[in-house]
């Protein structure tokens, strides 16, 4: 963990990316996770990451602009906000 790209300082910075993504559209349904008691984004940013964590995947697909940007550490949250806000 302490050679991640993503780490900022005991945080992950990938989450905070994700989390500028829309939810999916049923902000109230959270999934069973087994995972949860272990997970970092959780423990991070609690019901917002379980929203996000189905986009996640562990491939870059390069033909998905939004998702390289948020793939990539050096994006940052108003960089991901003003592409959203612009595709709007």
């Amino acid at each position: 963990m302490s050679d991640c790209a993503n780490r900022v300082g005991e945080a992950c910075g990938l989450i905070e990316r994700i989390r500028t993504v829309p939810a999916q559209p049923d902000p109230t349904a959270v999934p069973r996770c087994h995972l949860r008691p272990h997970c970092k984004w959780w423990n991070q940013a609690g019901v917002e990451a379980c929203h996000r964590c189905p986009a996640l995947t562990t491939l870059e697909p390069r033909d998905n602009e939004l998702a390289v940007l948020v793939a990539d550490p050096a994006t940052t949250r108003e960089q991901l906000e003003s592409w959203i806000a612009a595709e709007r």
